[in-house]
C-alpha cells in the first residue's frame, strides 16, 4: 500500500507497475486524452511504506465509478521520480487483481486495508444485479483513512478499492461500504496493462 501525500488516503500497487486507487482520492481532468494516456495529467505525489515521496500521473480515472489507476510520470521532465518508481515497482510484489465475478447475494469473506496498517474483517456481497457495484459489512466503522485502500480476499487477490463508506451502525449493528469492481469498471487497456493481453482479450 501506499498514501496519497495530498489528503492521507491509500492506493494499492498492481500488475502492470500502475497504482490503483478512488478517483475521489486524487486530482483528475476530464480531458478524454488523459483517460487514453496523453496529454495535460495533474501530478499525485504518493508516500511508500519505507517513506519514500515520488511523483505520478494519473492513466485513466472513472469517476462515475470512483476509480482510478496512477502510472509513472514522464520519465523526460521527471526523471528521479521515474527511476524511484521503477525502482519501488521491482522491489515490491504487486497485488493480484481478481477478474472473477461475484454470484448475486453471494457472500465473500474480504479484509479491507487503510491508513497506518489498518485492516478490518468483512463480508462483500453483491446486492444488487448490476456486476459494477458490490456492498461490503463489517462491524467497525469504515471511516477516513480508508479511501483509496484495497479490498482483498484470506488469499490476497484484490476485489476492489474502498470508494463509500456509511458513518452510521445498520440493522444488526453493521457498518456499510461499497466498492467498484475495477475489471469491469476500468478502460480495457488498462485491464489489458494489469491482467495481460492474452487473459483478458485485447
Amino acid at each position: 500500500m501506499v498514501t496519497i501525500v495530498a489528503n492521507g488516503s491509500n492506493g494499492v500497487l498492481v500488475p502492470g507497475s500502475l497504482i490503483m486507487t478512488a478517483a475521489h482520492c486524487i486530482e483528475w481532468n476530464c480531458t478524454g486524452a488523459m483517460g487514453a494516456g496523453r496529454g495535460e495529467r495533474p501530478i499525485v505525489e504518493i508516500c511508500t511504506n519505507r517513506g519514500q515521496k515520488i511523483r505520478l500521473q494519473p492513466c485513466a480515472v472513472e469517476p462515475c465509478n470512483d476509480i482510478a489507476v496512477l502510472g509513472e510520470a514522464d520519465g523526460e521532465h521527471f526523471p528521479e521520480d521515474w527511476e524511484a518508481f521503477l525502482e519501488f515497482c521491482e522491489s515490491t510484489k504487486a497485488v493480484t487483481v481478481s477478474a472473477e465475478n461475484f454470484l448475486h447475494n453471494q457472500n465473500v469473506e474480504v479484509h479491507i486495508g487503510g491508513s497506518r496498517t489498518r485492516w478490518v474483517k468483512g463480508t462483500a456481497i453483491q446486492r444488487s444485479p448490476s456486476p459494477l457495484w458490490t456492498y461490503v459489512e463489517t462491524g467497525k466503522k469504515i471511516a477516513g483513512g480508508f479511501s483509496g485502500g484495497p479490498i482483498v480476499t484470506p488469499a490476497g487477490q484484490l476485489v476492489g478499492i474502498v470508494s463509500w463508506s456509511g458513518q452510521q451502525r445498520m440493522p444488526k449493528g453493521k457498518f456499510y461500504a461499497s466498492f467498484t469492481r475495477p475489471h469491469l469498471a476500468l478502460p480495457t487497456w488498462i485491464c489489458n496493462e494489469i491482467f495481460g493481453k492474452a487473459s483478458y482479450g485485447g
